[in-house]
């Protein structure tokens, strides 16, 4: 969308083991049997593993690649270097006294969990609408695709036999 924006790329200090320590404590939902039920039909594996901390590296040599395919200027950061490298590469002024601020760390994520409950509870509801769609899908193009097939093939017909007396 914004081919000559400048790339942040966030990093851990520990790579992949912490982000995935991180990930298990605060969204381990995702790694449940119950979200691999519910969302089977929409999961994708992507970059040919699954979470696991070979992602978290995976996902940075993909971001890394993809920058240097398209001439995108990159900044490998981490939050411990602070402002400078992090305003110099934007070509801003870093502020004096004001601390980078830190609220994506685990207490917060759990507080907002405990907050905000009922998104959590929406993850079923999601899933099993997916598996509604898809089977109500299938059922419809079983029972009613030949009909609908033949009606198409019809009206097809019939619009261009009128299209030739215009010609």
């Amino acid at each position: 969308m914004y081919p000559d924006a400048p790339l942040i790329l966030n990093q851990r200090n520990e790579g992949g083991a912490a982000w995935f320590k991180s990930f298990e404590g605060n969204l381990g939902f995702f790694r449940s049997l119950t979200y691999y039920l519910l969302y089977f039909p929409i999961n994708v594996k992507k970059f040919g593993v699954g979470l696991s901390p070979e992602f978290y590296d995976v996902y940075q040599d993909f971001v890394q690649l993809e920058a240097e395919k398209h001439g995108c200027k990159v900044l490998i950061w981490k939050a411990a270097d602070g402002w400078e490298p992090l305003c110099k590469f934007l070509d801003k002024e870093a502020p004096k006294d004001e601390p980078l601020p830190w609220v994506n760390d685990s207490a917060a994520i759990r507080h907002e969990h405990r907050q905000e409950g009922s998104r959590r509870a929406r993850h079923p509801v999601v899933g099993s609408l997916s598996w509604a769609a898809i089977l109500g899908g299938a059922y419809a193009a079983w029972r009613y695709g030949p009909q609908l097939a033949g009606f198409a093939s019809s009206r097809m017909g019939h619009m261009l036999g009128n299209a030739a007396l215009f010609n």
